[in-house]
């Protein structure tokens, strides 16, 4: 059977070993074929689309990558891996924070993936306030609640995301997968209003033709 090396887009594993389980050739065109594989880690499916170099069938019967044979040339795959990103106008450093969240949140690393996240929210406040930024992360989102640099309601979410963040961190219990999506989906709403809507009017109000240079 063939057997490829990929990087799985269900449970994130790097490279994983996959190997074909069925075939099926194109009604169109017979020079295409769609091959499916399994993860070994996670059992979850892919399918890879191939062109024929040479004639005949037999993926599920070929030993190794029908790429690196000379077989087959691979046209495209499905499903794409997607990566995360941050809300438009967040800042950079910030930006790189949430998108490492995403990438632990992929690879099914959910500890890494929550304190990853909170780590994305303690800078972000110091982004907003950075006369705040020596104090501890509970006391600077108290004061930005208190002085109206976040609703109150922002500032309770910005604490969900720090206790659940400290949990990830501290507990003896492992973080859960829904506890992992939960903090991100808070993380993305703060992000979203702190930095994306603020970013988003002062574009409405920039003379048309002028550059955002934030963006």
């Amino acid at each position: 059977m063939a057997q490829i090396r990929h990087d799985c887009p269900h449970c994130g594993t790097r490279k994983s070993a996959f190997t074909s389980f069925g075939e099926r050739r194109s009604h169109i065109n017979s020079s295409y074929t769609i091959v499916a594989y399994y993860c070994h880690s996670c059992g979850s499916g892919v399918l890879y689309e191939y062109f024929y170099k040479s004639g005949g069938a037999g993926f599920t019967k070929m030993e190794g990558n029908p790429a690196q044979t000379g077989a087959a040339q691979v046209t495209n795959y499905y499903p794409q891996t997607i990566e995360r990103t941050a809300p438009k106008h967040t800042p950079e450093n910030v930006a790189e924070f949430f998108r490492q969240g995403s990438v632990a949140l992929q690879s099914r690393s959910w500890d890494a993936a929550g304190m990853t996240f909170r780590k994305a929210l303690d800078v972000s406040t110091k982004e907003l306030r950075s006369d705040l930024a020596k104090e501890r992360l509970v006391d600077r989102i108290d004061q930005m609640a208190k002085d109206g640099t976040v609703t109150p309601e922002l500032g309770k979410w910005a604490h969900e995301i720090r206790i659940s963040g400290n949990d990830a961190a501290h507990e003896d219990q492992p973080f859960s997968e829904e506890e992992a999506n939960t903090l991100m989906g808070f993380v993305d709403l703060f992000l979203t209003y702190t930095f994306t809507l603020p970013g988003r009017l002062a574009e409405r109000r920039q003379p048309p033709g002028a550059v955002d240079e934030t963006s």
